[in-house]
């Protein structure tokens, strides 16, 4: 019954949360949950789930779309994400391997998402790659999602490296690590080692990962002294060794 599936979903809500608490903690990994709907399901299924998510409004960061983009262009959901704007959630667009840069421009221009998950192909178009600069819209890229799931043949076609190149506020992500492979330290390690990759690289991505990130200033600050002290050690142990 409808009833029931609400009650199922409240539950993985509410367990999804508490876990995230824990983690915080117990090992003091932030957390912050991204509720994303099914684009190969209807709009009104999204809404219904909308519906569900303003009780856990506290809970969720953010509101995105996720799945197969194929014949579900982000301009299907622009009520549903016009709705979600109304209520005061940001949103996050999808755009993986598949979805061209105009999609891309859509999510930015109507659905007014603030971060992009994926978006390799803004490649593809020197103004929104000037955008994207322009703006710092951050992009989560997921290179070993994109090597499992799209065009390439390895880690050292991605075009991760042309991305930061260009100015773009890019991090390092994990997609689905028990689906694809990897959590994020494992992916980052692997891009490293393709790429090869040295500190400096490592620390703009950290960095992009912590301006990209919706937390508070004050949380964000927090994470930048983390990082700073980090570097700062480093450097003191291979000076001292």
């Amino acid at each position: 019954s409808s009833a029931a599936s609400d009650v199922y979903k409240r539950q993985v809500i509410n367990g999804i949360h508490r876990a995230g608490f824990s983690g915080n903690q117990h090992y003091d990994i932030t957390f912050r949950l991204i509720m994303c709907v099914l684009r190969d399901r209807s709009v009104e299924s999204a809404m219904e789930m909308l519906e569900l998510a303003k009780s856990h409004k506290e809970s969720i960061a953010a509101i995105g779309l996720d799945s197969d983009p194929i014949d579900n262009p982000p301009e299907k959901f622009d009520s549903f994400f016009q709705k979600a704007r109304e209520i005061g959630w940001t949103i996050v667009g999808h755009a993986c391997y598949l979805c061209p840069p105009d999609q891309i421009w859509h999510l930015l221009s109507n659905s007014k998402a603030k971060r992009i998950d994926h978006g390799i192909n803004c490649l593809k178009d020197p103004k929104l790659v000037k955008h994207l600069k322009e703006t710092r819209i951050p992009l989560t890229v997921c290179p070993v999602s994109d090597l499992k799931l799209g065009p390439y043949k390895s880690l050292v076609e991605h075009p991760i490296q042309e991305i930061l190149s260009n100015g773009i506020v890019a991090s390092v992500n994990s997609d689905d690590p028990a689906y694809l492979g990897g959590y994020v330290t494992d992916v980052l390690l692997m891009v490293v080692t393709a790429l090869g990759w040295g500190e400096d690289q490592v620390i703009t991505v950290v960095k992009n990962s912590i301006e990209s990130a919706f937390v508070t200033d004050q949380e964000r600050d927090r994470l930048n002294d983390l990082l700073n002290k980090a570097i700062s050690d480093t450097k003191d142990q291979v000076k001292s060794g």
